[in-house]
């Protein structure tokens, strides 16, 4: 059993998003449109927005997937349609199950809008299968001091394990599709080992550094991501390296759903006629307002 080389490492592409943030998104691009069961990852910043000048996303629907907003710096609030809001903070984790649908805003809190400072942190979008497209909408949001660690034997690096995982230590986050998302922070030339299912898709982004998987030559930097392809040939056991200058990246892995994908922005459904009524059920306002 082995590693092999990613199946494609991809630059992220700079846009703007919601009222006009610059993400860097590795995917959905023309080159990698989708990896089953992950539908979109957009890097959040960094940026350094003065007094006055933060923008987030306003209210705007989404339905039969779920996002998990994971911030590192900043501090933003959500509201929603069913009447639940909540602040996140640094380090901080929310996982949103849109389900059967909702309208969600999510924006910088009145205090970060007046003082300003830097906003840092990802987006994730997941499907769900089509059993559980019309789940009811709720909220896992867990703080930064909720979130477990493992160490390498070292000390000299740690993985965040967000959802999933890892020799007996487990996020406090229920998924409804069986997936891990850990956030790797590595000193300099320090390494950690994963168990990762050779069944699964799995993609590593990193968003400061440098790193080899299992000590290859190859290196995957900073704002790049590479994507492996479930592989029954693929080793269970991945060795993260990082560089001179160290890194963090977050690794992502779940076995694909195998259903086709009908998508229409913030709606991801099975087929186009899904898709349709789920715009009807939006336009007639049956999601409700979340003022």
């Amino acid at each position: 059993m082995h590693l092999p080389p990613p199946n494609k490492i991809v630059d992220a592409m700079k846009t703007l998003e919601g009222g006009g943030f610059p993400v860097r998104r590795p995917f959905p691009t023309s080159i990698i449109h989708d990896a089953d069961p992950f539908l979109l990852l957009d890097h959040m910043g960094p940026v350094n927005w003065g007094k006055g000048e933060a923008v987030g996303a306003p209210d705007h629907p989404h339905k039969g997937f779920e996002t998990v907003t994971y911030l590192l710096e900043g501090e933003m609030e959500h509201k929603d349609s069913r009447g639940h809001s909540g602040r996140m903070g640094p380090m901080d984790l929310q996982w949103m199950t849109a389900g059967s649908g909702l309208l969600h805003s999510e924006l910088p809190s009145p205090r970060f809008l007046e003082q300003g400072g830097v906003m840092n942190g990802f987006q994730i979008w997941i499907n769900l299968p089509a059993k559980l497209k019309n789940t009811p909408p709720h909220y896992q949001e867990i703080s930064g001091d909720r979130i477990p660690s493992l160490q390498n034997n070292e000390k000299t690096g740690l993985v965040k394990i967000l959802a999933g995982e890892q020799s007996g230590v487990k996020s406090p986050i229920n998924t409804l599709h069986e997936v891990f998302i850990g956030h790797i922070i590595l000193d300099p030339e320090a390494t950690i080992s994963l168990l990762l299912s050779p069944e699964d898709r799995t993609l590593l982004y990193v968003f400061k550094g440098s790193l080899s998987p299992n000590g290859d030559k190859m290196v995957i930097r900073e704002s790049q991501m590479a994507l492996w392809d479930p592989d029954a040939n693929r080793s269970d056991k991945w060795t993260l390296k990082s560089t001179k200058e160290g890194v963090q990246a977050l690794v992502l892995s779940s076995p694909p759903i195998g259903e086709p994908v009908a998508r229409y922005g913030p709606f991801v459904m099975n087929t186009m006629e899904e898709i349709r009524e789920s715009i009807e059920e939006y336009r007639s306002g049956k999601w409700g307002d979340i003022n």
